[in-house]
């Protein structure tokens, strides 16, 4: 049975740039979501990503706002990730000692060839 259509209650709380969609169910109780200060962007997309979208947004039950907000921190919490590891990586490299090229490819050899020894081993077994 379908849900009755009730207009949603606006409630600006105190808290800076956020206001609380309150969203009212049937017994009363009610659910509230925070919706961020956002500004609007345009973007060219090819159609194919534009299906891709219009699929994500049916399967989570998304607007395409919500949607590409989503896609988007996730995309850029990753890349940001990436690039503070990187960054990591590189003043370890710099100011401490490092292993030579031939002794990982040693070690990697030694790993790899254990690992196959271990597999035939199975094999044999079963």
């Amino acid at each position: 049975m379908p849900l009755a259509r009730v207009p949603y209650n606006i409630v600006v709380m105190q808290q800076r740039y956020a206001v609380y969609k309150c969203i009212p169910y049937r017994d009363g109780s009610s659910m509230a979501k925070t919706i961020r200060k956002s500004i609007t962007i345009t973007a060219r997309i090819t159609p194919e990503v534009a299906r891709l979208l219009n699929n994500y947004t049916r399967a989570f039950r998304h607007t395409k706002s919500s949607a590409v907000q989503s896609i988007l921190e996730q995309f850029l919490d990753y890349d940001n990730w990436v690039v503070k590891e990187i960054e990591e990586g590189i003043a370890s490299a710099e100011k401490g000692p490092l292993i030579p090229q031939e002794e990982v490819f040693r070690k990697l050899r030694e790993m790899s060839k254990a690992r196959r020894a271990k597999q035939r081993k199975r094999r044999r077994k079963g």
